[in-house]
């Protein structure tokens, strides 16, 4: 949703007094062949029906939420948004986009399946007291630079190994044993 869309008002709006309705908007939509209806709370928010557009609107008059029955489009815009249930929540869809300045989640126990999984980043850190990876088939990495840092004990094991430079290859030690 765009800035412009979450900053939208409501045009004009008539205040709605207990059991009373109004019908207002703009000169343009008085003239239309059906007009906007709106109903309203004692603090200012109003709620306006027009054509197949439902607005729902703050007491300042920004738009809240807006369902139209044309497209199915349903969109909410706020300064704070909680969704809470006693039971689980389920968002579906046919894709699913969350864009943010900064996204943080805090759960027990998170699962992903799915048949790929893609992270583009600047900078990746992951902190963990163990980690386990699992791959039955290939596991690569590349980097122009690679450093591997161990305070106490490195094992590779393998069924063969090969380890190849283009250039000097050196081993370090107090002892290097072979076989």
């Amino acid at each position: 949703m765009t800035n412009a869309a979450r900053d939208e008002k409501c045009n004009e709006r008539t205040a709605v007094t207990a059991g009373s309705a109004a019908i207002a908007g703009s000169a343009s939509e008085r003239r239309s062949e059906r007009p906007a209806v709106i109903a309203g709370t004692p603090s200012g928010a109003f709620a306006r029906v027009e054509e197949d557009r439902i607005d729902l609107c703050d007491t300042r008059g920004r738009l809240v939420l807006r369902y139209d029955g044309r497209t199915g489009e349903l969109v909410l815009s706020a300064d704070d948004l909680r969704l809470t249930a006693r039971g689980k929540i389920v968002v579906e869809g046919q894709s699913l986009e969350l864009r943010a300045a900064r996204i943080t989640a805090e759960s027990h126990e998170t699962e992903w399946r799915t048949q790929r999984w893609e992270v583009t980043a600047g900078l990746m850190i992951e902190r963990a007291a163990n980690v386990l990876r699992s791959a039955s088939e290939l596991y690569e990495q590349r980097a122009t630079h690679a450093r591997t840092l161990v305070s106490e004990t490195l094992e590779l094991l393998a069924g063969r190994a090969t380890l190849s430079s283009r250039d000097d290859t050196r081993i370090d030690g107090k002892r290097v044993r072979l076989g």
